[in-house]
């Protein structure tokens, strides 16, 4: 994957981890795309979503608010829709969950690496 194929995709990134945020704002940035914003919490990235236009939410499973199924839900009815992908900590049934809420793709948090790039490589050409 290089650098350009990613070139101007926005995301927003919602995780509770500090390091975890910081390491996918330098794959991110590694692979062309643009960081707008980290959250802890849904709910905090929610408020700017439509100041930030993010083409992508990357959210951290199982979310670290209670509301983050609920909101999911509300993403989807925006216009344009931003592309909302879990990122699963744990087993199957967190999987279940996510696509339950709504979001639009799963990828386990160890397999960023190798499959994430190429999920939003799809964006960069719309």
């Amino acid at each position: 994957m290089t650098a350009a194929s990613l070139a101007g995709v926005r995301l927003v990134v919602v995780d509770r981890s500090p390091e975890f945020l910081r390491s996918v704002e330098r794959f991110a940035q590694s692979c062309g795309a643009q960081v707008v914003a980290a959250h802890a919490t849904f709910a905090e990235a929610l408020v700017r979503l439509d100041e930030l236009a993010p083409d992508a939410i990357l959210l951290e499973w199982p979310p670290g608010d209670a509301e983050a199924p609920m909101l999911v839900r509300f993403v989807r009815l925006r216009a344009p829709r931003p592309v909302q992908v879990a990122l699963l900590l744990g087993d199957e049934r967190h999987r279940s969950s996510a696509l339950e809420a709504g979001v639009d793709a799963v990828v386990e948090k160890e397999q960023i690496a190798e499959r994430l790039a190429p999920l939003l490589a799809g964006l960069a050409k719309h």
